[in-house]
């Protein structure tokens, strides 16, 4: 029979009673580890809280280990404050993960002290931090925000009536037209106008400058004038609403000019062998400038004039000016109903207020100048009766002579 010793026994139970009471003495003095602190609606985009910059309500915000296990989870209150918690023993690393609402983007990290920063990353929304034991962290934020909407319109102002009108009906939307939008953070974003004439761009609130790319479009190879819009292309964005550049109005340059030609038989029609008139001085005026002479050129050896470079609007074409070549008179205007033979300038050398348009070639502005001649000779005494004026035989004044 095997001898107990008791009193050994006791001590043991004893030893093992303490051991166990400190543990739990200790479990129960562990403290409650808070994480948290703000997110913020960051209405400027800077990635940090300004004043007037409010909390934002109802977002999800998760503890995780390093191994993704889910710890706890709040979402913001009505002041965008929230709070994790977890009982740590010494230190560890955990994961606090952001979840954005629809249509929001993260701020960018760090741009700041701790205290007024956004901390997790803008690709992820998770920010990574040691914990230790009983020491609270509450400065983890998170700002947010959404894009604004910037947009404009492209139009072809064909008549050039800006300011006074703006956009007319039946003037051409300009569409695939390369816009470059460059926001505050020096970020570009391309987009391309549609078939109205639109473009609209989800940019980063805040400053924002557009640039219309005119070598991506055929619209702008040959010269071309930007009217309405011209000169202002920096906007501010706002932070989920929408920002307007407006409309952006572009006409091309015009041509005016034909011919100026000899009309020998003096009807007011290019005829078969008439030829044109060189040297002769042409002026064309605006009238919206005041009837004030705009430019002239002068017809090549061949008759042949052009006023080039001009903007779209009303003119007239003047030949009065500088006077006519010496000797020559004005052919009647608008003879035989066919504007590219007819000569356009009345009698005093002037057309009628005609219009261009952008981009448009009027090539049947015609002058037709004439000289008259002249018949000459001598009426004389024929004393022989023969027709023939001989010698000796006098002129006889005073006689009429008229020209059928």
């Amino acid at each position: 029979m095997k001898t107990v010793n008791l009193r050994r026994l006791s001590v043991f139970k004893s030893l093992m009673l303490v051991l166990a009471l400190g543990l739990i003495s200790n479990a129960h003095s562990q403290t409650a580890t808070n994480i948290g602190d703000l997110v913020w609606l960051d209405v400027n985009a800077d990635g940090i809280q300004d004043v007037g910059e409010s909390g934002l309500s109802g977002v999800t915000v998760e503890l995780h280990t390093m191994s993704n296990v889910l710890i706890d989870s709040d979402v913001t209150d009505g002041s965008g404050n929230y709070t994790l918690t977890k009982v740590i023993t010494g230190s560890e690393f955990l994961k606090i993960t952001f979840t954005l609402p629809a249509g929001y983007f993260f701020s960018g990290a760090d741009q700041t002290t701790d205290d007024l920063d956004s901390d997790p990353v803008v690709t992820t929304g998770i920010k990574t931090t040691s914990v230790s034991e009983g020491v609270d962290v509450t400065n983890l934020d998170a700002g947010m925000f959404r894009k604004g909407t910037f947009h404009g319109h492209l139009y072809h102002d064909e008549n050039n009536s800006w300011p006074a009108t703006g956009q007319d009906v039946g003037e051409a939307d300009m569409d695939n037209v390369e816009i470059s939008i460059t926001d505050k953070d020096g970020f570009t974003t391309t987009v391309y106008t549609d078939a109205s004439g639109d473009w609209t761009a989800q940019i980063v609130p805040g400053s924002a400058t557009y640039d219309i790319v005119e070598s991506t479009s055929t619209f702008f190879d040959h010269g071309y004038v930007h009217n309405e819009g011209a000169g202002s292309f920096t906007f501010t964005v706002p932070e989920g609403g929408t920002q307007s550049a407006g409309n952006d109005g572009f006409f091309l340059h015009a041509m005016v000019g034909d011919y100026v030609w000899r009309d020998v038989n003096m009807d007011g029609i290019q005829d078969v062998g008439e030829t044109g008139l060189a040297g002769v001085e042409v002026y064309i005026y605006n009238p919206n400038n005041g009837y004030t002479v705009f430019t002239s050129v002068i017809s090549d050896v061949n008759g042949y004039y052009e006023f080039t470079g001009l903007e779209p609007d009303d003119y007239k074409i003047d030949i009065s000016v500088a006077g006519l070549p010496s000797g020559y008179s004005i052919s009647s205007q608008d003879q035989g109903g066919d504007d590219a033979k007819d000569s356009d300038v009345d009698a005093a050398g002037v057309t009628a207020l005609f219009s261009i348009l952008s981009g448009t070639t009027n090539d049947h502005v015609d002058i037709g100048l004439y000289k008259l001649g002249s018949i000459q000779s001598q009426v004389w005494w024929d004393i022989d009766n023969d027709g023939i004026q001989d010698a000796g035989e006098p002129g006889v004044d005073n006689v009429t002579v008229t020209l059928y």
